[in-house]
């Protein structure tokens, strides 16, 4: 058995990456090439360059300023170790770029005529690994403008190379890192391709060869979910909803699953990239949570919302005619002529859930346990974790499954959603990751109570009772006694670690238990069981779930289902 690979080694020091606003009065007078001994550099600039507050815009006014100020300039800052060279005083060059976060509908401030080299494609990755983190833990107004300058460092590297893997599994040798590597043309490429031995060898790349899909595909994911969140950070020319970002993405990671590489036979064997299924799936996962949250808002307006007409047909009404010199062009341009995009538009919410299981199941059976077990070391190894890859993976299923309108999806839905969470048990720290996982199964469980006693709530409500102790019937309170279970345990474990819920988290799951209870009375068999169940649905529910058999149920915002007082 071969031994497990290590971690590859960073070919610059951790902490000195810095993206920073800055006057334009106040622009540094450095030369942009200089080269400087690590001793020599300035102090200013390295303190405190490793924490997140260095990410974030610095500001010469307290007031809040437009990102898109023509006094505010974005300066990308970072070290590299170069090619040894006898007349250089150090191994190490201190380099400054200038960010582009201008509006991604247009062209950005790139050259004529653009260039890359492989010393981008590191930078490009790093600053990657800096968008994801804005994106996970700062606000959109902070993690917008660094996506943007993602997708504008893309936008030059998809000018320069029609097919980015050709400089991904051909690097240059590490004394010419440096150096400007020259793309062949499409036709030379393919040249390239079909001289490469038929048989399938071992990858000794370090990157897979759709890591720079990845990276485009995962900023447009991204940036939709951040507009979804606040349309108004979109600059001028952006679509101000998510719908056009997620179809580029859909775009991009069908361009990269259909790359030369992987569809022509020839060329290394190369692993899966399990990293672009999971985002790939989650894409899908966000554009049926937009349909069905649209549905619902038809619904409540009293216009017909059922699934038999629902189609994407309007989503993709909204992709706009993007200018020609955008980024969005290119990735049109590039994408295949027959694609999946095509059948979206007689899809279902359901059916959008499917796809998204096929790159979900895709992922997770490719995806390491532990990262110095992988083949290829994945973008922000340093971050990352399987359980929390598998838990957001079925947060976002489960967040649609409470939404969906039809029971019988709401049921097959949670319990794959349940599955996941179940899975984590063999994959997290238990003692960190306890009560959270309760509460999320104890929502899976309570939307397949849920589904089931709905299925039959109209005719156990002509009934004279009898249905209550039904095959139906006892499926129903088996969840949701479950549900009750699993509520119970999260606030038992918080109280167990001497934990404080914010106000927030303890009023959700106050909420939780007593739409739970309350369900509970509904189904009971006898007056007893009822009486109990709504008295203890009162005290966990205060004054929101004071009830009288004859009210009625509505909907919240959040489609969560409310007891109205009478």
């Amino acid at each position: 058995m071969l031994p497990a690979p290590t971690p590859r080694k960073r070919e610059r020091p951790r902490g000195l990456w810095k993206a920073r606003v800055m006057p334009l009065d106040r622009r540094p007078a450095t030369n942009a090439h200089e080269r400087k001994p690590p001793g020599l550099e300035s102090d200013n600039d390295d303190d405190g360059s490793s924490s997140p507050e260095s990410l974030k815009p610095l500001r010469h006014s307290s007031s809040l300023e437009s990102l898109t100020d023509i006094d505010q300039i974005y300066y990308w800052d970072y070290s590299r170790s170069c090619s040894p060279n006898p007349d250089r005083v150090s191994s190490w060059k201190s380099l400054q770029k200038k960010m582009d976060v201008s509006s991604i509908a247009g062209p950005g401030n790139s050259p004529e005529k653009p260039s890359w080299t492989y010393d981008d494609w590191e930078d490009l990755k790093d600053l990657f690994v800096q968008a994801t983190d804005q994106f996970e833990n700062a606000g959109a107004s902070e993690a917008l403008p660094i996506i943007r300058g993602v997708i504008h460092e893309c936008h030059r590297f998809m000018l320069v190379y029609p097919d980015p893997s050709v400089l991904l599994l051909n690097p240059p040798p590490k004394h010419h890192l440096s150096g400007t590597t020259s793309p062949p043309d499409e036709a030379i490429a393919s040249v390239l391709l079909s001289s490469l031995p038929p048989k399938p060898h071992k990858c000794k790349c370090a990157d897979l060869p759709t890591a720079f899909h990845l990276i485009l595909g995962t900023v447009l994911f991204m940036f939709g979910s951040l507009i979804d969140q606040d349309p108004t950070q979109a600059a001028p020319g952006e679509p101000d909803t998510p719908l056009p970002y997620w179809l580029a993405a859909l775009d991009v990671f069908e361009t990269g699953e259909n790359l030369p590489i992987r569809t022509s036979g020839y060329g290394p064997e190369v692993p899966d990239d399990w990293q672009m299924a999971i985002v790939w799936g989650r894409t899908f996962v966000a554009l049926a949570e937009q349909m069905v949250t649209r549905q619902l808002e038809s619904h409540k307006e009293g216009a017909s919302a059922t699934y038999d007409g629902a189609t994407v047909s309007e989503f993709l009404a909204e992709d706009p005619e993007w200018p020609p010199e955008s980024p969005f062009s290119v990735i049109v341009r590039r994408r295949p002529p027959l694609t999946q995009r095509m059948t979206l538009s007689s899809a279902s919410p359901n059916e959008l859930m499917v796809f998204a299981m096929d790159q979900f199941s895709r992922g997770i059976f490719r995806m390491p346990h532990q990262v110095h077990q992988a083949q290829i070391l994945p973008l922000g190894a340093e971050t990352f974790s399987r359980a929390k890859e598998l838990f957001q993976i079925a947060s976002d299923v489960l967040s649609v499954a409470e939404k969906l309108m039809l029971p019988t999806e709401r049921h097959f839905w949670a319990t794959w959603a349940d599955g996941i969470f179940n899975q984590m048990k063999m994959e997290a720290d238990m003692d960190a990751w306890r009560g959270p996982i309760n509460r999320a199964r104890g929502r899976c469980w309570l939307v397949v109570g849920t589904a089931r006693a709905e299925e039959f709530e109209a005719a156990m409500e002509e009934s004279d009772g009898s249905l209550a102790d039904s095959k139906e019937a006892r499926e129903a309170r088996d969840g949701l006694l479950k549900a009750l279970a699993f509520f119970e345990r999260a606030k038992g474990s918080a109280a167990a670690n001497h934990e404080e819920l914010g106000d927030e988290d303890a009023q959700e799951l106050r909420k939780l238990l007593a739409e739970t209870l309350l369900d509970l009375g509904n189904l009971a068999p006898t007056k007893e069981e009822q009486e109990k169940y709504y008295t203890r649905a009162k005290e966990e529910g205060g004054q929101d779930y004071l009830m009288d058999e004859d009210s009625d149920h509505e909907l919240d915002s959040d489609g969560d289902e409310l007891m109205n007082d009478s």
